[in-house]
């Protein structure tokens, strides 16, 4: 992988989502791929290594999920379960600092690299190098991108969620549509693509009562 990122690829495919990132902003999206590309030669963070791919696949797909959160008080709390080289979680961290943002990574030196990222970046995130399983909630919003096929995904995030709270399911475009479980109502579903080919987000609220 380069170690050089484009910026401006960034900068326009997030001005297509009706976003505009600064300079600042910019520089430690650059700060970000550097590191990407650095640990990259040394574990398996991404299958998507090249640049543009990072950009769509990674960078600006995480967009999508920030441009998609309800409406947050600061201080509310949002989990990334399975979250890898730090998608969503670490660019909702970095987008939205007023929220207390969670990486939960087993992989030890994928949890060391996205501490890493937190440090070299300044971005306040909690991470938990564990199982799902030794995470207890309640969140306000569970996400997990990749790491889980919708099915094993639902109960995990159902269970994450406080009362009122959200749960996100991403999957490709044509990928079954699954129900959201009993107890919660479907907010958000929306397709998009932003480079990498048709995707597909669900937000479910749980009810408050």
């Amino acid at each position: 992988m380069n170690a050089c990122m484009n910026v401006e690829r960034l900068r326009a495919g997030a001005a297509r989502l009706g976003r505009t990132l600064d300079a600042s902003t910019l520089d430690r999206f650059a700060t970000y791929f550097r590191l990407l590309s650095l640990w990259g030669h040394r574990i398996n963070l991404t299958a998507h290594r090249d640049e543009h791919a990072v950009v769509t696949h990674h960078f600006l797909d995480s967009l999508v999920v920030v441009d998609t959160l309800p409406p947050l008080e600061p201080g509310r709390s949002v989990v990334d379960v399975g979250s890898g080289a730090g998608f969503p979680g670490m660019v909702i961290a970095l987008l939205r600092p007023d929220l207390r943002v969670t990486l939960v990574e087993r992989v030890q030196k994928k949890a060391a690299f996205l501490l890493t990222v937190s440090r070299e970046l300044g971005v306040s995130v909690a991470v938990r190098a564990c199982d799902v399983s030794k995470v207890e909630g309640p969140y306000d919003v569970a996400v997990s991108r990749a790491a889980f096929r919708p099915a094993l995904w639902i109960p995990v995030g159902e269970r994450l969620v406080a009362a009122g709270g959200w749960v996100f399911v991403m999957l490709g475009g044509r990928s079954p549509l699954p129900p959201p479980p009993a107890g919660f109502i479907e907010e958000v579903n929306k397709t998009y693509d932003v480079g990498g080919g048709a995707r597909r987000i669900l937000r479910w609220r749980r009810s408050p009562f």
